[in-house]
């Protein structure tokens, strides 16, 4: 048996990150994404990565970032949302080597109305990689599938250019077969409102013409609750058709030539998360699953102390303390991230 990489505790980037990504992908398992607004929800990840021996992936969205800044800053022009972003990522690079867990770091959500913060980020990120000579992120997110395909196409393959020079992906997503053929206003048959096997394969070409590091999304963000629905109930067929398309179109040796991220929600069965990853989804995210453990941790542990009373004699370890129910939370999502790893096969994984 071939031993197993090392991957460096902290951030990682540039080749390091396409070798973890290729490791997930050869060794049929996913590393769990989970978009981070807070300091406690980015160590809880943290130590529940430590403790399953998995890499993780995080990623600060728009409002999240703003929110990491500070409400009291204004988001005017994208300013508290790359503040925060900036601020957020220097933070998870200092905790991952702290908690000894190598971490992938992304951010999500960017469209065609969020663009400024993406801009805002690169600026930031181009100077940052100037002074330090690696970048800020591993990757940004791109969906401007609500643009003409070809629109969305040449503004993605822009931003690739952006994030290759400074050793980054893109994770990218292009939309479905009708926005494809430019009727995603009308009519369609259900088939066109997947993100069919040709929509990759154009995608594929025009952005391998740029660079190698980018990986799909295969759920565009503009869809409607049901089309979403659909897609996410046949990922893997999704997944598995793309990869056998573009293997036989482009005479490809290798049988699984993209990369994928995938989705997990409350009612996906471990089988169907097994069959994502079988076909090359190597990034899981997790959000829908784990977004209430803080504060289902938190109501607990409130619920429990909301008829105490007496003095205040010790205030450090009382438990209106922050540290003791914010504490709380980050124990409920710890829980729920251990299954998780379990599912997505990345227990043990360093």
């Amino acid at each position: 048996m071939p031993a197993t990489p090392t991957f460096p505790p902290g951030f990682i980037y540039g080749q390091r990150a396409v070798e973890l990504l290729s490791y997930a992908n050869e060794n049929n398992f996913a590393i769990p994404l989970l978009t981070v607004n807070t300091t406690s929800a980015i160590n809880a990840a943290l130590e529940a990565a430590a403790a399953a021996g998995s890499p993780i992936a995080l990623q600060f969205d728009v409002g999240g970032a703003a929110f990491f800044a500070g409400a009291g800053l204004t988001d005017a022009d994208h300013h508290a949302s790359t503040v925060g972003a900036v601020a957020g990522a220097l933070y998870v690079h200092t905790m991952a080597k702290a908690y000894g867990v190598p971490v992938l770091l992304g951010t999500d959500g960017v469209t065609s109305e969020t663009r400024s913060w993406l801009d805002g980020l690169l600026q930031a990120g181009a100077d940052f990689y100037h002074q330090r000579g690696f970048p800020l992120f591993t990757w940004h997110r791109v969906d401007m599938s609500d643009l003409p395909f070809e629109e969305n196409l040449a503004t993605t393959k822009a931003f690739l250019r952006q994030t290759s020079s400074m050793h980054m992906h893109l994770v990218v997503s292009l939309g479905t077969a009708a926005q494809m053929e430019s009727r995603a206003e009308e009519p369609v048959d259900e088939i066109d409102d997947l993100p069919s096997p040709v929509v990759f394969a154009r995608g594929f070409e025009e952005l391998h013409s740029v660079s190698p590091d980018f990986v799909f999304s295969p759920v565009p963000r503009q869809l409607s609750p049901e089309q979403r629905q659909h897609i996410l109930t046949l990922l893997p067929t999704i997944i598995k058709n793309a990869q056998e398309y573009i293997r036989v179109k482009f005479n490809l040796s290798d049988a699984l030539p993209l990369l994928f991220t995938s989705f997990i929600q409350r009612d996906t069965h471990a089988e169907d998360v097994q069959s994502a990853i079988q076909h090359g989804a190597v990034v899981l995210n997790v959000d829908q699953v784990v977004h209430d453990a803080l504060w289902e941790g938190v109501g607990t542990f409130v619920s429990e102390h909301a008829d105490k009373t007496g003095d205040v004699e010790d205030i450090d370890n009382h438990f209106t303390n922050p540290a003791r129910w914010m504490r709380a939370g980050e124990k409920a999502l710890i829980t729920r991230m251990a299954r998780i790893f379990e599912v997505a096969g990345a227990v043990s994984r360093l």
